[in-house]
């Protein structure tokens, strides 16, 4: 398998939101040819603004106090995201904000008690990118914090579905300029056929999305580990992108390959 980048660390996007005193610089995609990291912001891509009530599954993960990926809750105790967004093992590190459709409001905010990083994952296997993140005490579920859906085992996304995808962060690629607010954005893309994929990962573990004529509607650096939906169910996790806005595939595990490992971890759901 030949990956040119995959999401190494992740920045938030909205420490360059407007009227932040500082920018925290940490990481960017990893480039495994040349070794070189590029640091550039990880956004929704020409989407539009979303209330969390409409998409009340959506949570922030936040590493020592940084917000740094997205999440899906799947359970009273726990959330959906990405294996790349943990990059330590220890719990403690890490806390999530549920209810919010901005990342600066106050939300139900939880600390993370327990890891469950999919085994085979690694950052030469990012098929693999699946994890779960269980917190300290049961969300209180609302019109704004509810638990998402998981599909199936038949049920999951197929060349040409229309699916959502969820995340905060900025509103441009970094070149351009915007009004960066952290609020939460949502688009609607195509599935794209299995030959698009193909073009950099061949596997029924992961799907992706190609957008590739103006206006290119995409995910970057904060939407890792979010939520693709499709008919309310939850059928990928944001997972790998060769750069923001550049009409390459990106890449999304596939929920319903890991429903399985998912139901070993959390029997009752």
């Amino acid at each position: 398998m030949k990956i040119f980048y995959c999401i190494f660390f992740i920045l938030s996007a909205s420490a360059i939101a407007a009227g932040r005193d500082e920018f925290h610089t940490e990481g960017g995609f990893y480039n495994r040819v040349s070794g070189h990291r590029d640091d550039i912001e990880r956004m929704i891509i020409n989407g539009q603004k979303a209330d969390i009530k409409d998409y009340p599954y959506q949570v922030i993960l936040y590493y020592n106090n940084y917000d740094k990926c997205g999440g899906s809750i799947i359970a009273e105790q726990f959330i959906l995201t990405a294996a790349h967004c943990l990059q330590s093992d220890e719990a403690s590190k890490y806390m999530v904000k549920a209810g919010v459709s901005n990342i600066d409001e106050d939300g139900q905010e939880r600390k993370a008690v327990e890891l469950f990083i999919h085994e085979d994952f690694s950052f030469d296997e990012p098929e693999f990118d699946i994890a779960i993140v269980q917190v300290d005490e049961p969300f209180e579920f609302s019109n704004a914090v509810r638990i998402i859906k998981l599909p199936n085992d038949d049920q999951s996304a197929k060349a040409g579905d229309i699916v959502t995808v969820t995340g905060f962060g900025l509103t441009h690629s970094p070149e351009a300029p915007g009004n960066e607010t952290g609020d939460l954005y949502f688009i609607d893309v195509p599935i794209a056929s299995p030959k698009e994929c193909s073009k950099h990962i061949k596997s029924d573990k992961m799907i992706c999305i190609v957008s590739n004529t103006p206006p290119r509607k995409g995910t970057c650096y904060g939407d890792s580990g979010g939520p693709m939906m499709k008919d309310d169910y939850l059928v990928g996790i944001v997972s790998l992108g060769f750069g923001c806005d550049t009409g390459e595939p990106e890449y999304f595990t596939s929920v319903t390959y890991f429903l399985q490992w998912i139901r070993d971890i959390i029997p009752n759901n």
